[in-house]
This record gives structure tokens, C-alpha cells and sequence, in this order.
């Protein structure tokens, strides 16, 4: 049929980003304290840089306990305050990072969001028709529930190779599971990302066996007092805001 070869274009994508990140921001909690958002920008530069990626990368960071990141169509990433809080290194943030602008750098972003979707649909609620049902549909798609497991092994080799190239630890991504794994328990917003990548045990092993013999750099990106910068303002948001439930 047509709607298999079809493909949403650049504009409706663009839309799309636009209305899901407007969904977001009206009912989340925004941090726009530079002290946070320039250190994690410089970092999405950097590793985009590094690797070559030209698209534009938007930065949004939610205040939330929870520990999450996810992307949006047309370059939106969304990084929630609690994992910037869970990371003691700057390797382990670059990790995620890097995971995530993989699943757009890969395409998995939309690719998800039509098959849990439907491409028509998708098209309709990006070019004006009646999409507000849809784009909720989109943001609880794509903020808690799994890619399947090829793309999210995709993600995991790609974020490696990204942080090589960097000059960063790229066993950072490895750290960060394992320590999100280790406090599930005790902290449940913890299982938040876990939640929607599944396997973390296996996930942890892949990435330490795809490095085994391989000599790589274990460079900051950024100057250590602007990590430290970053890590002790984010620690300093009180009572923050947890997000609302998709309805």
C-alpha cells in the first residue's frame, strides 16, 4: 500500500518535535539556570563534534526526581535533572547522551513512533489535523516504553563508538546501568529509564566485552569545576517536580 512507502517529511517531523516539546514544556517544570543547561549543551557539542553530527540538537532539561532522558523527532532531547544527579562522572551522563542521539542519529525515533503509531496518523496530527489524542499517545510512546531490543543494542554500540571518538570513557554508558541497576530497589525513580531498557544486565556485558583489548582515552570533555558546577546546582533544586502521568 501507499502508507508503506510513504514517509513523514522534514516539516512534519519538524511539527511534530515542535508540538510534543510544547505538550511537555506547558506542564513540566523547565530548568533554564545556565549553571545546568550550558555544561550539558557543551557535552552534546562535544560528542557531536567529535562524530561528525551536523543535525541541531535540542537541549531541554525537566526538574524531576526521576532519572530519564529520551528524544523527540526533529533533534529534541529531554533530560530530567535526577539523572544528571545519578552520574558521578561526566562519562556516565556523555553515555546516555550519547544513546539517545543515536536512537536519532539511527532514525529509531520515528520509526518507533509509526509502528506503535501509525504513519497516517502521525502525518494528520503533524500537518494540523486533530492531534492533540495523538501527540499524547506519541509522548507516552517515546518517554516510557521500549525501543525493541535490536535498536536498543544499536543505541548501546553507537553510543560506545561516540564516546571513543570523543576521547571519553565509553565504558560510562556500562557504569551508569549498572549503578541504576544496583539502586532500583532502594530508590524507585531509578527504574524510570531502566524500565524502558530492558536487559541491563546483558546490556552491561555486551558493552565491556565489545572494549575488551581496546585502548581508549578516559579525557573531560569539560573543565572538572564546571562538572562539579553542574552536578552541585542540580543537587540544589528543591522539591522537584515530578511529571504528569500521560492521561
Amino acid at each position: 500500500t501507499i502508507l508503506k512507502i510513504e514517509k513523514v517529511s522534514h516539516d512534519t517531523e519538524e511539527k511534530l518535535g515542535n508540538l510534543l516539546w510544547e505538550t511537555i514544556s506547558s506542564s513540566e517544570q523547565v530548568v533554564d539556570d545556565p549553571a545546568i543547561q550550558q555544561p550539558v549543551d557543551s557535552l552534546v557539542r562535544l560528542l557531536c563534534k567529535a562524530n561528525g553530527i551536523t543535525r541541531k540538537i535540542h537541549v531541554h532539561i525537566l526538574h524531576s526526581d526521576e532519572l530519564n532522558a529520551f528524544a523527540l523527532p526533529a533533534g529534541h532531547l529531554v533530560i530530567y535533572t535526577g539523572l544528571v544527579n545519578a552520574c558521578d562522572d561526566e562519562s556516565e551522563l556523555l553515555g546516555v547522551l550519547g544513546h539517545e542521539i543515536a536512537h536519532m542519529e539511527r532514525k529509531h525515533v520515528m520509526k518507533k513512533l509509526t509502528k506503535e503509531i501509525g504513519l497516517s496518523v502521525l502525518i494528520s496530527a503533524g500537518t494540523g489535523g486533530k492531534g492533540s489524542a495523538v501527540i499524547r499517545q506519541a509522548l507516552k510512546v517515546l518517554s516510557s516504553t521500549a525501543y525493541d531490543r535490536r535498536l536498543e543494542a544499536d543505541a548501546d554500540r553507537s553510543s560506545v563508538r561516540y564516546l571513543i571518538k570523543a576521547g571519553s570513557d565509553p565504558e560510562g554508558l556500562a557504569f551508569i546501568l549498572d549503578k541504576i541497576a544496583s539502586q532500583q530497589g532502594e530508590q524507585p525513580e531509578y527504574a524510570e529509564w531502566l524500565s524502558t531498557h530492558p536487559d541491563t544486565e546483558a546490556r552491561v556485558q555486551e558493552i565491556r566485552r565489545s572494549l575488551e583489548g581496546k585502548n581508549y582515552a578516559k579525557n573531560h570533555l569539560v573543565d572538572p569545576s564546571y562538572w562539579k558546577e553542574l552536578k552541585t546546582t542540580a543537587a540544589d533544586l528543591q522539591d522537584p517536580v515530578s511529571p504528569a502521568s500521560a492521561n
